[in-house]
């Protein structure tokens, strides 16, 4: 539960001993802290606790879709989208991301095609929006592997379940938070145990990005789609 990351920040901190808790106060506050510690770390990928495959389905004619809202097919926002493929039958195509500029580019964005070759992902603040192109001319399904951030506690009986490492790092960088509002000084190995964490949870995302699948199969057939998975056009 979040209480014990909290506990073990307050311990790291000696601010309680070994078997002692918090006052209500002291939880509530520090629950705020602690979602507020989570809310900074949403945006960067590398700490997103979990990759995951989401379906997107495509309506033809429609080049534009929200990711992360409510009723959304794709229930959390995510930080980024590393992959996404068209899938048809059992066969899959990748969609390549491109940035803002690239889509800027395109002269005619509303220009349709069996299904798109590209998307543009735009994050927003609660929820994102994925631009598909060329648009679909008919229903399609696209899939997505999406990283997901920690969504933070509600209450500090909230249960979770995180990969390794993951209590470590919040309960050693919730310390280093609580400590000005307890007017304490970080002591040397907590600081050193929250930088620790958190460099290893990043390596662990950084090794577990999947490599972004290539072809050349659109230049040489002339704007025709590849099969990315045997290779035939």
């Amino acid at each position: 539960m979040s209480a014990g990351i909290i506990n073990r920040a307050l311990r790291l901190l000696e601010q309680i001993g070994s078997g002692e808790t918090p006052t209500d106060d002291e939880y509530t506050d520090a629950l705020n802290v602690l979602n507020s510690l989570v809310m900074s770390w949403r945006n960067d990928k590398l700490m997103c606790y979990a990759m995951q495959e989401e379906t997107l389905t495509l309506a033809a004619g429609d080049p534009s879709y929200t990711v992360g809202g409510p009723g959304d097919t794709v229930p959390v926002r995510p930080v980024s989208i590393d992959r996404a493929w068209i899938v048809d039958g059992d066969i899959s195509y990748e969609v390549a991301a491109m940035n803002e500029a690239e889509y800027a580019a395109i002269p005619a964005k509303t220009t349709q095609s069996n299904w798109p070759d590209r998307f543009l992902y735009r994050p927003g603040m609660s929820s994102g929006t994925v631009i598909v192109y060329p648009v679909p001319d008919a229903v399609r399904t696209m899939k997505l592997l999406t990283r997901v951030p920690l969504t933070g506690f509600s209450t500090i009986d909230s249960s979770y379940s995180l990969p390794p490492g993951w209590d470590r790092a919040l309960g050693y960088n919730l310390a280093i938070e609580l400590a000005p509002e307890y007017g304490v000084p970080v002591p040397p190995a907590v600081a050193k145990g929250a930088v620790e964490s958190i460099a290893a949870i990043k390596r662990a995302n950084k090794y577990a990005q999947p490599s972004r699948v290539a072809t050349e199969l659109g230049a040489m057939f002339a704007g025709g789609r590849g099969n990315i998975l045997s290779g035939e056009v």
